[in-house]
């Protein structure tokens, strides 16, 4: 008996939703602009917030880590150091979370020829198994030579280079960069630490700092503590600008996702509760035979919702196949809509449904 009644209420919802084709088609392509349109701000917010996070990468690094009791004037004027990190301190900063990226060095002021050069040991980036992009690239097959220190010592690709410990050859030259990198002279850390006698030592990291919660009022602060922490023999210098200008693009990424994102479901499901209420108004008479046919108001509230149920399955799939034209792109995320959809479509559904199902029989027979 039960099997009965629920194939004929399938049977009732079928029967509708062909009956009121335009109204239902109607639904279907507001419900799948809904669904659509939200997942495509999803694609399009997420691709600005990838877009912004590697122009801010390559902004460049914006903490430096020196050793404790380094004169800051010295070190931004001639990249001079006090003493020497060991080695290991670059892994420690690294386990604190303290940066995403961290490049370790050695810097040193030379003498060529009576030309000041930044001596410069690079090694290898560590970016949590992404794509290197801050380390300058150095080989074992030579220095490569800042586009200043090759002009001032006419140096091209393969003549030889003084440097402490003996000469090598020049295996690259750098355009011009518009930065120290122009007056530095490139080596592989192990090569330039042998040379400045600075085995297992580091006189300076430069790091990309963490994205820190929104909730710290003071992330400088929270960066140093960090610091003390992993590495108490150094201090910390924060390029604030920079940093700062990252951590408000980002938020603001964030704030347009919130607001843009659920906007148009929104309005979708107005429109979509909107087209219910009429639907419900224009079916009072049809309630109405139903109840007189010995209906419940349960059967009437099952065909009634069984009708947005369809319409809310129908139009996410809709609107996730012309999110995907649009993208170009599947989202595992975005397989919540086929849940999401229909649930929305009757719950805009369920007031005017009730109010369908409730309605008195010899009212709405009279009208």
């Amino acid at each position: 008996m039960g099997g009965n009644r629920l194939a004929k209420m399938i049977a009732m919802v079928m029967g509708e939703l062909s009956w009121r084709w335009v109204t239902a088609v109607v639904a279907v392509l507001l419900a799948g602009v809904a669904v659509g349109s939200t997942l495509w701000a999803d694609a399009v917010v997420t691709g600005a917030a990838d877009v912004t996070r590697r122009i801010q990468r390559d902004i460049g690094t914006n903490l430096v880590v020196l050793p404790k009791g380094t004169d800051t004037a010295a070190w931004w004027l001639r990249r001079e150091t006090t003493g020497s990190l060991p080695q290991n301190a670059a892994d420690r900063l690294e386990a604190s979370g303290l940066a995403g990226r961290l490049v370790p060095l050695v810097r040193r002021v030379i003498s060529i020829d009576g030309t000041d050069v930044l001596l410069t040991g690079v090694g290898a980036e560590r970016t949590g198994g992404r794509r290197p992009v801050f380390a300058q690239d150095v080989s074992n097959n030579g220095a490569v030579v800042g586009a200043t220190v090759a002009q001032a010592l006419g140096l091209t690709v393969g003549d030889s280079i003084d440097l402490p410990g003996g000469p090598t050859i020049v295996a690259d030259v750098l355009l011009v960069q518009g930065s120290v990198d122009d007056t530095s002279v490139f080596l592989p850390l192990a090569q330039a630490q042998q040379r400045l006698d600075l085995d297992g030592r580091l006189t300076e990291i430069e790091a990309l700092e963490c994205r820190c919660s929104p909730d710290i009022a003071d992330p400088a602060a929270h960066i140093v503590e960090l610091a003390a922490a992993a590495v108490p023999e150094a201090i910390v210098i924060r390029r604030t600008a920079a940093a700062e200008a990252r951590r408000k693009q980002r938020a603001l990424v964030e704030s347009i996702a919130e607001i843009v994102g659920p906007s148009g479901a929104i309005v979708g499901m107005l429109l979509v509760g909107g087209l219910a209420w009429l639907n419900v108004r224009e079916r009072r008479s049809e309630c109405g035979v139903l109840r007189a046919l010995g209906w419940t108001r349960m059967d009437i509230l099952v065909v009634l919702l069984g009708r947005w149920l369809c319409i809310g399955v129908v139009g996410a799939v809709l609107g996730m196949l012309c999110a995907v034209l649009l993208s170009d792109s599947m989202e595992p995320r975005w397989w919540w809509a086929l849940a999401a959809a229909p649930g929305a479509a009757v719950l805009v559904g369920l007031l005017p449904a009730l109010q369908g199902a409730s309605a008195d029989p010899v009212e709405a027979l009279r009208e």
